[in-house]
């Protein structure tokens, strides 16, 4: 079996990690993740995929785009996938919303008004944009930050690739290559997303595990 012969999804992914028979994936973090693989402890987004625009109906850009604050968000309905890990953050934050196990299916329920808004992260939307140019648009003035750290998670039967991993990862860093690497896929969607413009509302996360090292987002 390989990733080259099988459509396999996060969660069966995750289990053929678990049990040896694939190597590697790359996952946000989670406890649970965190004891039963190696996490590389290196976000590989360094913290963009929990930089948040929002996906709309344009007739709600004018009401959506004058929002401040958590308060004033909480008065609309989020859409999001059921299973997907970072789900806990709506309740933690007394957010409403409306949930779905198939990610296509999310954006029909946004089409026909189901939900208000479907946040995604700043390197998600603009491709998803591209599918729905008559549908949708990415609300102005306003984004959310949540950390939200994604990993490289290597099977506790691979010590050794765990260890020639983590050291790579840490010689790009220090070399500057990483980051390098990293704007060389993300400038232009960082530029499109005019991160300056936009009204910050920080979400808690309580999937984060607590001894989970801070992010420099300053990328």
């Amino acid at each position: 079996i390989g990733p080259e012969t099988q459509n396999v999804n996060e969660a069966r992914g995750e289990t053929l990690v678990i049990n040896g028979r694939y190597d590697i994936e790359f996952l946000s973090a989670t406890d649970k993740r965190e004891s039963t693989m190696i996490a590389i402890k290196i976000p590989i987004y360094q913290g963009l995929l929990g930089l948040r625009l929002l996906l709309i109906k344009p007739e709600l850009n004018t009401s959506i785009s004058k929002l401040r604050n958590l308060k004033g968000l909480q008065s609309y309905i989020g859409g999001h996938g059921l299973h997907w890990t970072d789900l806990p953050i709506y309740a933690a934050n007394n957010l409403k919303v409306v949930t779905a196990v198939n990610y296509e299916k999310l954006f029909e329920m946004l089409k026909n008004g189901r939900f208000d808004y479907f946040h995604r992260g700043a390197n998600e939307i603009w491709g998803e944009l591209e599918r729905y140019p008559n549908d949708f648009v990415v609300a102005d003035n306003i984004m959310l930050f949540y950390p939200h750290p994604v990993y490289f998670f290597v099977s506790k039967h691979r010590p050794e690739l765990a260890n020639k991993l983590e050291k790579g990862l840490k010689i790009a860093l220090e070399d500057g290559s990483f980051k390098a690497l990293f704007l060389s896929h993300f400038q232009d969607i960082i530029d499109r997303s005019n991160l300056s413009t936009r009204n910050l509302i920080t979400l808690k996360n309580p999937t984060v595990p607590k001894n989970t090292p801070p992010i420099d987002t300053s990328w």
